[in-house]
């Protein structure tokens, strides 16, 4: 492709016909490589192709480069991220939304055979060596010392909980049928401590 065909190219897009931001920017990118490789077959220096389409001077040397060795300016084909879901689960997860419209998210997870990884609580340096300080300090106590040591955890438990673990999954044709709506307990405070 010589240059004059190129800018003819560029030239003739209807930009009207790109309306999303990332196409957009996508378009844009390649728009600028196609006008470094036209100033450079038109014998322009990087530097000075660089000052007038506004890109690095390396930016411009890697567009006319790639297109020297693949003779196009598009983008190249990135690794995706991996996709959480298969095709199985995304068929199993459209049956059970199109089937029930009430599910929480752990119900979903065990009909899906999704798992999350536990949460490890997460120690540095000073919090082990304080644990194995603490370990060996009380490693020669006996049983009938360890009788008199009451263990427990800090809980609280909400009687009103004010998160709402419930999930409604519907399309979006159905956000105000009687179904797909849940109905939010506002309380105050309400919980229940035990130490």
């Amino acid at each position: 492709m010589d240059s004059v065909h190129l800018i003819l190219a560029l030239s003739s897009f209807n930009y009207n016909s790109i309306e999303h931001s990332d196409m957009m920017q996508k378009f844009q990118g390649e728009y600028q490589r196609a006008q470094c490789i036209a100033l450079g077959k038109a014998g322009m220096t990087y530097r000075k192709i660089s000052t007038i389409v506004n890109m690095f001077k390396s930016s411009v040397q890697r567009a006319v480069k790639h297109f020297e060795e693949k003779s196009d300016f598009y983008d190249r084909r990135g690794s995706d991220r991996p996709k959480k879901l298969n095709d199985r689960n995304v068929r199993m997860f459209k049956h059970l939304v199109q089937t029930g419209h009430r599910y929480s998210a752990r119900e979903i997870m065990l009909k899906l055979k999704i798992s999350i990884k536990i949460p490890k609580l997460f120690l540095n340096k000073n919090d082990k060596k304080d644990r194995l300080d603490w370990c060996l300090e009380y490693s020669n106590w006996t049983i009938n010392e360890w009788k008199d040591v009451t263990f427990s955890d800090e809980l609280i438990f909400f009687v009103i909980k004010r998160k709402n673990e419930t999930k409604i999954w519907r399309t979006t044709d159905e956000r105000w049928k009687d179904g797909c709506m849940h109905v939010a307990a506002m309380g105050g405070n309400n919980r229940v401590g035990f130490w």
